[in-house]
């Protein structure tokens, strides 16, 4: 039979590399994961010690800072670069207590089956929730972070919904080191999804990221949770 390969996803070719995690990831927003964490620990009263997944860790900037207060961690993320890098000795990692670690994989948020049913908190931060192209890719990846739960679990997601994106500007500047960096934002499929354009200015050098996200209401969001059976939904 002829066998079509399948599309790859849009972070497959022109996103995710050590070159935009310079632009994602600049010392001032990594600075920013202590107080962050400090405020999920508070928010879910989780005492240290317990398991936690970053699901989308990035460079492991939440991921280090949970360990260093005693937690058990895991980060996946889908880019290769982003694990490598993740891996590294950060001056987040040392732990203040005994046995508190953070482990790094590769993995799409599809298919988490091997943490399954281990973690007391999963997080998914900084609006990596909603990168596929199929609504359905979306709800089981939102599936495959609630089964990686224990009983009694909190998933917390940290994303824009439509509400807060009503007034959003289609083209803003942005500052970088040694450059510049221009935002633009156009909603399609009747709003369901936002395209967004970046483009980096450094010197004669321009690059040029096109990529869209899935876009929810509050209720959407609220139904997708109860789908995925999460109950106590704030």
């Amino acid at each position: 039979p002829l066998l079509k390969k399948p599309s790859p996803e849009w972070w497959e070719i022109v996103f995710f590399d050590m070159e935009m995690a310079a632009v994602l990831f600049p010392p001032k927003k990594t600075a920013q994961a202590k107080k962050e964490v400090a405020g999920i620990i508070r928010m879910t009263g989780l005492r240290r010690g317990a398991r936690v997944l970053d699901a989308a860790c990035g460079i492991g900037r939440h991921a280090h800072e949970f360990a260093r207060r005693g937690f058990q961690v895991v980060g996946v993320d889908a880019c290769p670069a982003y694990v490598k890098a993740a891996k590294r000795p950060s001056p987040l990692s040392s732990p203040r207590g005994r046995g508190s670690r953070a482990e790094f994989y590769r993995a799409e948020l599809r298919d988490l089956r091997p943490h399954h049913g281990r973690f007391d908190l999963a997080v998914n931060l900084f609006t990596s929730f909603g990168y596929y192209r199929k609504a359905a890719d979306n709800e089981r990846a939102l599936s495959q972070m609630v089964l990686c739960l224990k009983p009694g679990g909190t998933l917390i997601l940290e994303l824009r919904c439509r509400e807060g994106l009503e007034n959003l500007q289609e083209r803003s500047w942005r500052v970088l080191e040694g450059g510049f960096l221009l935002e633009e934002h156009s909603w399609v499929e009747a709003g369901r999804r936002m395209k967004n354009t970046w483009t980096i200015l450094k010197g004669p050098d321009r690059r040029t990221a096109v990529f869209e996200l899935q876009i929810y209401s509050i209720p959407e969001l609220k139904a997708l949770f109860r789908r995925a059976g999460l109950k106590s939904i704030r």
